[in-house]
């Protein structure tokens, strides 16, 4: 069996874009991406996608996000390549049983797209496979539970992370992610395929497709791809697909004189200019559109992360321990404990 594999789509999470016609010009970038990994398939004559979630940033998506997702599916399906789709905590509603946006592609049945907002048990081609959606926390209980249910997988189909991943990508330590599922529990399946984190990578036999696009500057710098993926005689094979995702680009107003040279191209990207003094704002945003920047996200005093902060340890930690090394590292000076019971609050509602 060969299948690409992608996930995190967070159809409605990219606003560092122009807005064209009341849209956000960026969505295009991403039905760019899909259509891509679309062609791929086609070429390679793979006959099924395997979605890990995330479909959309928020659980009341837009009738314009909706249709995208629609025009997403209805474009497989129509090359004759057959669905796959777990939800994603982005999906479903934290009431179990609720429904939700995907609701609609699965009772409203689309031949060949199969989506799973339940955990279950499917052979494909002779390889078993558990698809394991996010239902809420705490999902290694709940995937325990799903697996002695479901006996015999050989490959686990999920949202959410594994110990042992790559979390935040960008940071000086490891944030830990206090859902996150163990190591142990995973180990026995021969492959796992896992949206949630947005950095394509694997750890041992559990793999990260990534998000097709940079969704903000956290990406800046991070390559973009989907999975190719083929199993047969009880071995797997997995290959990253690379793409060309929309270029992020952090400046500081001492490289101005390179933009202005060209010897900085700027030209298609998404650019924030950082250590800028007021008077110098408007013409910062006159050259970068003068040389065909793509979309000015921002042209700022000073950005958070670069003023001096002494470097944490490179240990887990939760986010409580989290939130106050960070405000100690910044001299934070308002209520600390009120800062993580929000942040721990926010979180709870992602």
């Amino acid at each position: 069996m060969r299948s690409l594999v992608s996930a995190d789509f967070h159809i409605g999470d990219y606003n560092t874009g122009p807005v064209v016609n009341g849209m956000c010009d960026r969505l295009n970038d991403l039905s760019w991406q899909v259509r891509q990994m679309r062609d791929y398939a086609v070429r390679n004559g793979v006959r099924w996608l395997i979605l890990c979630g995330d479909f959309f940033r928020n659980r009341r998506p837009s009738n314009l996000h909706l249709s995208m997702l629609a025009e997403f599916l209805y474009g497989f399906r129509s090359c004759g390549i057959q669905v796959l789709c777990v939800t994603g905590n982005h999906d479903v509603y934290l009431v179990e049983g609720q429904a939700h946006a995907l609701s609609v592609f699965k009772h409203v049945h689309l031949p060949g797209v199969n989506v799973y907002d339940e955990p279950a048990l499917e052979t494909i081609e002779g390889i078993k496979f558990l698809f394991f959606p996010y239902t809420g926390a705490p999902q290694d209980a709940r995937l325990r539970e799903a697996i002695a249910r479901f006996p015999g997988a050989d490959v686990l189909v999920m949202h959410g992370s594994v110990e042992g991943s790559v979390v935040a990508h960008q940071c000086e330590f490891e944030i830990h992610d206090s859902d996150e599922v163990k190591f142990e529990t995973v180990a026995p399946f021969k492959l796992v395929l896992s949206g949630h984190l947005h950095n394509g990578h694997n750890t041992a036999n559990v793999w990260y497709p990534g998000s097709i696009e940079r969704l903000t500057f956290d990406d800046e710098g991070v390559d973009k791809s989907f999975l190719d993926v083929t199993i047969e005689g009880g071995q797997s094979r997995v290959t990253r697909v690379p793409l060309e995702a929309r270029t992020l680009l952090t400046l500081t107003y001492d490289q101005f004189p390179e933009v202005i040279a060209g010897a900085l191209d700027v030209k298609g990207k998404i650019v924030r200019v950082v250590d800028v003094d007021d008077p110098h704002v408007a013409s910062v945003q006159r050259i970068l559109k003068e040389k065909g920047c793509y979309h000015v996200a921002g042209v700022y005093r000073q950005r958070p992360e670069s003023r001096p902060v002494e470097r944490m340890d490179s240990r887990k930690l939760d986010t409580g321990e989290f939130v106050r090394q960070y405000a100690k590292g910044v001299d934070y000076k308002g209520d600390v404990e009120a800062a993580v019971r929000t942040v721990a609050e926010m979180l709870e509602a992602k």
